[in-house]
C-alpha cells in the first residue's frame, strides 16, 4: 500500500491524462507498482546492462503441441499498438501546481526550516541546511546532522540537541512530561535537482519542487522516454547506492510503495535500452508492445498476465506467434494454450515475437426465435431440448388476436448453416397434432403473421393535404369521410383548423371499370357541422385532399413602406391593418423625434385599382398630422399591394445660401440660417486675411421686392459691424488693401551665375532684369536653347512656354522680346 500521501496525490494528477492507449484508440488506465534491487556498486553505469545473448531455437525449446504454420498464416503486428508504459510520462509538469511537502521529504542543502519552541521556553529561529547537511541552532553549541532523515524525524533530533543546553525543559524519556515543545515547519525549498540520462528525449539536469519530485515527473521533465527505452530496469543512482525499479510492477500491478519512486536531491536517473520486447494483440484486455525484463525468465503466461489476460471471446486453443530467428527467418507457430496449461508447460518468448490471440468462432446455438406481426413479444428464447411449437408460444405469452393461424413458417438452420422451411398450422398444433406441433431444434425461427399480412384488407384510401397525419389508411367496412378525418385530420386542434380552408375539399375516385379518376367536391365546414349530405361513403382507392387557407387564398398579402420611415420595404398585411398600424410599427412613428422631423400635412397611399381590363395605381392623399391626432377619416384600412409614402420636413425646405469671396481664408458658398449675421459669415470664411481692407467690404444683394423685376444691389458694409443680419443669396466681397501688389517671384536656372528664385520690384520686371539679378550668363550659355515658362513657377519644363528671342531681349532691353 502507498505510504506517501503526497506522492499518491501528485501521481494521480500525472496519470489522469496518461492512461495506456490500447488498440483501436481505447484508453486503459495503468496500475502502479515497482520492485527494487539495491546494490553496493560504487561506479555509476552510463550505459545499459551488458547485452543478453539472444537465444537460438535450440536454447529455447518449444513444447510438443506447438506446431509451425505455413507462411501464409503469418500474423503481422498492428502498426498502431503503443509501447506499454511510455504514455505515463506524457505529462506537462509546468501546468501542475506544487502541493504541500509532507514529513517524508528529506531536507537538502539550501532548504530553510522554521523552528519554534513554545511552552516555558520560547525560541524562534530560521535555520538553513548547510552544504554538509547539518543545522545550527543559535546559542546552542554543536550541530544537528540530518543526513538522509525525513522532515518528520528532524524535529526529534533537534529536540535532543536542545536538551543538551535546556535539559530542565525537555524530558526525553517521556516527551509528554516536557515543559517545552518543538514545532518544525518547512520554509523555503531550493527544489530537488537531479540528472536524467539514457533513452530519454532530452537528457540533462532538471529541478522539481519537492512535492512533485517523483520518477514519473522527472522523466516527463526530460521529454518522456524514447521508443527503444526499457521500463523494466530503470536505475536511480543515489550516493553510493543504485536502486533498480521495474516500472511495470508499479504501473500494471500497483505492488510498490510510493516512496520507492520518490527522487532526492542529487539523484542520477538512467533509462536503459530495451533488450527484449514482444507484441501482444487480438483478444486481450491491454494489447500493446511489452518490454521483457532483461534478467527474469518471462514466458507467454507472464506476458498475457501483463496484458490483463485474455477476453472471454478469445480462442485459447489456437494462439499465433510470429517469430523471426537468427539465420532462419520468420515463421509462425500455433499454440494451444489450454493444452500447455494442462501439461504445466511454459511457452518461452523471443525478442520481437508477435503474439496474436484469435477470436473464438463458436456460434451460439442455445436459442430459438419467435418473430412476426402476429407475436405479442417477438424475440429470442432459450432453447430447451425437446421443446415444441406450443412450448415456445407459451413462453412468449401467446399470440395476438389477429394472428393468422392457418399457416406459419418455421425456418430451420442446420449444422452446416443451410436453411430449410416448414409450413405449419397453429390451430392443428394447438390440438396436439404432432405433424404441426413439431419438436424444435436450436436456431429454429418461427414466423407468425397477422390476418391482414396474409389476406389483406377491404382496400385502402389516401389522405393528403392540410392534415396532421397524411398517408394510406386501411379501408374498414362502412367507413365515411368523417370517420377518416376525425382521427387523422387534426379536427380537435383549433389552431390547426383555423388555417384549414373550410368551404371546399376534394375526393378523387376511380371511375368503375377504368383507370381514370373523377373529382367529387364537398364542403368541409358543413361536414364538420354534421351535414349528412357531405359525409360521403368511402370506396377503395379514394384519395381525400384537404386544403389550407394559404393553398387557396395565397400568402402574398403585403404592403410597402417608403419615404421617411424607419424600415423600408415589404411588410406583411395583417387582418384589419390600418395606415397608422403600419407607421407606428415598422414606420417608427412611435419615436417623437421622427414625428418632429416628418412632413405632417401629407401622407400618400398608392393603391392598385382595376380599370376595365387594366390594373392601374390610384393616389390617395391623407393628412398625417390629423391621423396621428386621432382623426379616423385620415387613417384608412390598407389593402394588399398598397404603398404608403411619407415625407421628411426637410424635403420641403428651400436650399438657401450665402457667399463670401476675396481676401478671406476660406472663400466659398455656405448654407444660410434665418438668424445669420455678418460675423457668422466671416467665421465660416475662416476670417479675413492680413492683406484685406479691415474696415469696408462690399455686400451684393438680390432684391425681389420691386414687383416682378429682379435687381442686384451693392453697398459698402463696415466689417466691424458683426451683428448686421444677412439675407439668403447675399454675397460678401472682402477687398484687398488699396495699392497692394503681390510680390512677383521668378525662377532662373541653367547657365547663369547664381541660379535661384528672385523677387521683381522697383519697376524691374523684364527678362533681362531677371537674368541680371541671377548674375548674368555664364561663358558658353546657349541662348537659342533658352526657354521661358509661365505660371508653373519653375524651370523644369512645366507651365506654358513663351516663345521669344533671348539674344535680342538682352541686347535691346526695351524690345518686345
Amino acid at each position: 500500500m502507498f505510504k506517501n500521501s503526497s506522492f499518491v496525490r501528485v501521481l494521480l494528477t500525472a496519470l489522469v491524462g496518461s492512461v495506456l492507449i490500447a488498440a483501436h484508440g481505447e484508453a486503459r488506465p495503468g496500475g502502479v507498482a515497482g520492485a527494487r534491487q539495491e546494490t553496493t556498486s560504487t561506479q555509476l553505469p552510463v550505459v545499459g546492462p551488458p547485452p543478453v545473448p539472444l537465444a537460438s531455437p535450440a536454447q529455447v525449446p518449444l513444447p510438443g503441441p506447438i506446431t509451425e504454420l505455413p507462411a501464409a498464416e503469418s500474423v503481422e503486428a498492428e502498426p498502431s499498438l503503443p509501447m506499454i508504459g511510455h504514455a505515463a510520462f506524457d505529462v506537462d509538469v509546468s501546468t501542475i501546481e506544487p502541493g504541500p511537502v509532507d514529513g517524508s521529504y528529506v531536507l537538502a542543502p539550501g532548504d530553510v526550516v522554521n523552528l519554534r519552541v513554545w511552552g516555558q521556553l520560547q525560541l524562534t529561529h530560521e535555520l538553513t541546511v548547510s552544504a554538509d547537511q547539518y543545522l545550527e541552532v543559535p546559542d546552542v553549541p554543536g550541530r544537528v546532522y540530518i543526513g538522509d532523515l525525513p522532515l518528520s524525524d528532524v524535529a526529534d533530533r533537534i529536540t535532543r540537541h536542545l536538551a543538551t543546553s535546556y535539559a530542565t525543559y525537555f524530558n526525553l524519556d517521556s516527551p509528554a512530561a516536557s515543559s517545552a515543545f518543538v514545532d518544525l515547519a518547512l520554509g523555503k525549498v531550493r527544489g530537488v535537482r537531479f540528472l536524467v540520462q539514457g533513452e530519454v528525449v532530452k537528457p540533462g539536469s532538471y529541478t522539481l519542487h519537492p512535492s512533485l519530485a517523483n520518477l514519473i515527473y522527472a522523466l516527463a521533465q526530460a521529454g518522456g522516454v524514447k521508443d527503444g527505452a526499457s521500463l523494466r530496469n530503470l536505475r536511480i543512482r543515489r550516493g553510493s547506492r543504485t536502486i533498480e525499479i521495474d516500472f511495470y510492477e508499479f504501473l500494471l500491478r500497483g505492488s510498490v510503495d510510493g516512496n520507492e519512486l520518490q527522487i532526492r536531491n542529487g539523484d542520477i536517473i538512467f533509462v536503459p535500452l530495451t533488450r527484449k520486447e514482444v507484441t501482444i494483440q487480438g483478444e486481450v484486455r491491454r494489447p500493446g508492445v511489452y518490454a521483457l525484463h532483461p534478467t527474469l525468465e518471462e514466458n507467454l503466461d507472464t506476458v498475457l498476465d501483463l496484458a490483463g489476460g485474455v477476453k472471454p471471446s478469445a480462442n485459447t486453443q489456437r494462439l499465433l506467434v510470429r517469430r523471426v530467428e537468427l539465420n532462419t527467418g520468420p515463421r509462425t507457430l500455433s499454440i494451444n494454450l489450454d493444452a500447455e496449461a494442462a501439461a504445466n508447460r511454459r511457452v518461452p518468448l523471443l525478442d520481437q515475437d508477435v503474439v496474436t490471440v484469435l477470436k473464438s468462432e463458436t456460434r451460439r446455438r442455445d436459442f430459438v426465435s419467435l418473430q412476426g406481426n402476429g407475436v405479442l413479444v417477438p424475440g429470442e428464447y432459450q432453447y430447451v431440448e425437446g421443446m415444441t411449437i406450443n412450448d415456445l408460444i407459451g413462453k412468449a405469452g401467446g399470440l395476438r388476436a389477429d394472428a393468422y393461424l392457418e399457416r406459419v413458417d418455421l425456418v430451420r438452420t442446420g449444422r452446416d448453416m443451410r436453411r430449410s422451411f416448414l409450413q405449419l398450422n397453429l390451430s392443428l398444433a394447438a390440438e396436439g397434432d404432432p405433424a404441426h406441433n413439431v419438436v424444435m431444434e436450436s436456431l429454429d425461427e418461427l414466423i407468425v403473421s397477422t390476418v391482414i399480412d396474409v389476406v389483406g384488407t377491404s382496400g385502402e384510401v389516401t389522405l393528403t393535404g392540410h392534415v396532421k397525419s397524411p398517408g394510406v389508411v386501411p379501408l374498414s367496412a362502412g367507413m365515411r369521410l368523417y370517420d377518416l378525418l376525425f382521427t387523422r385530420a387534426g379536427l380537435q386542434d383549433r389552431d390547426f383548423m383555423r388555417e384549414s380552408y373550410l368551404p371546399r375539399a376534394d375526393l378523387l375516385r376511380l371511375v368503375s371499370g377504368s383507370t381514370r379518376q373523377e373529382l367529387v367536391t364537398f364542403d368541409l365546414g358543413k361536414l364538420l357541422e354534421g351535414d349528412p349530405e357531405q359525409n360521403l361513403a368511402l370506396q377503395a382507392g379514394d384519395e381525400v385532399l384537404v386544403y389550407s387557407r394559404t393553398d387557396i387564398l395565397g400568402t402574398e398579402r403585403f404592403v410597402t413602406l417608403s419615404g421617411f420611415v424607419k424600415t423600408k420595404g415589404r411588410q406583411p398585411l395583417l387582418q384589419g391593418m390600418r395606415m397608422l398600424d403600419l407607421l407606428r410599427g415598422p414606420g417608427g412613428f412611435e419615436d417623437p423625434d421622427r414625428r418632429r422631423d416628418a412632413y405632417l400635412p401629407r401622407v400618400e397611399v398608392s393603391r392598385l385599382v382595376r380599370n376595365g381590363d387594366l390594373v392601374e395605381r390610384e393616389l390617395l392623399r391623407f393628412d398625417l398630422g390629423a391621423a396621428l391626432s386621432g382623426d379616423s377619416t385620415q387613417n384608412p384600412l390598407l389593402e394588399s399591394g398598397d404603398e404608403v409614402v411619407t415625407y421628411a420636413a426637410a424635403d420641403f425646405a428651400e436650399m438657401r445660401t450665402v457667399e463670401i469671396d476675396g481676401a478671406v481664408n476660406k472663400p466659398g458658398t455656405y448654407d444660410y440660417a434665418s438668424n445669420m449675421t455678418l460675423g457668422d459669415l466671416l467665421i465660416r470664411g475662416g476670417g479675413v486675411q492680413e492683406i484685406a481692407d479691415q474696415k469696408i467690404a462690399e455686400l451684393f444683394r438680390v432684391d425681389l421686392t420691386s414687383g416682378d423685376a429682379v435687381s442686384v444691389t451693392s453697398a459698402p458694409v463696415d466689417l466691424s459691424d458683426r451683428s448686421m443680419p444677412l439675407r439668403s443669396g447675399d454675397r460678401l466681397l472682402v477687398r484687398r488693401r488699396a495699392g497692394y501688389q503681390p510680390m512677383r517671384v521668378v525662377s532662373v536656372g541653367g547657365q547663369v551665375q547664381y541660379p535661384g528664385r528672385y523677387t521683381l520690384g522697383g519697376g524691374a520686371g523684364r527678362v533681362a532684369d531677371a537674368i541680371r539679378l541671377a548674375g548674368g550668363l555664364l561663358e558658353g550659355a546657349f541662348l537659342d536653347g533658352a526657354a521661358l515658362y509661365r505660371s508653373a513657377g519653375d524651370v523644369s519644363g512645366g507651365g506654358t512656354r513663351i516663345v521669344l528671342n533671348f539674344e535680342r531681349a538682352l541686347k535691346e532691353p526695351d524690345s518686345s522680346d
